[in-house]
């Protein structure tokens, strides 16, 4: 690989070699997103490596992909609430049946991005 990157000139990069057109990107990489802020009346809960998370003592599927994160949780009547992802809202919980109806989704916050680090 490195007679291929510092050695062999290339026609497409006017027979320069690809290491000596190679510069560094000036953006940060995080190996991890920054942490997700819900407002005060939303309950906050882990989903789990199992991908589901507990909530008034039961525990339900929510999502492989959000496996590790947070969610909100936010009660909108006595048997529902909806389930909050950063600013998107991913569906409402059916306490009778314990599932997750899928949402068309909004945002909850407008204009304001709450997946930033609080400084």
């Amino acid at each position: 690989m490195t007679e291929y990157n510092d050695y062999r000139p290339h026609e497409a990069i006017d027979t320069q070699t690809p290491a000596s057109r190679y510069s560094r990107s000036l953006r940060c990489y995080q190996d991890r997103p920054p942490e997700v802020y819900y407002p005060e009346h939303m309950k906050v809960s882990h989903v789990t490596h199992h991908d589901d998370i507990y909530y008034s003592g039961r525990r339900f599927f929510v999502t492989e992909r959000l496996s590790g994160e947070y969610v909100g949780i936010e009660q909108i009547e006595e048997d529902k609430s909806r389930l909050w992802y950063c600013n998107y809202e991913l569906g409402t919980v059916d306490h009778r049946k314990w599932q997750v109806v899928p949402a068309e989704s909004h945002a909850l916050f407008a204009g304001v991005n709450p997946c930033k680090q609080q400084t």
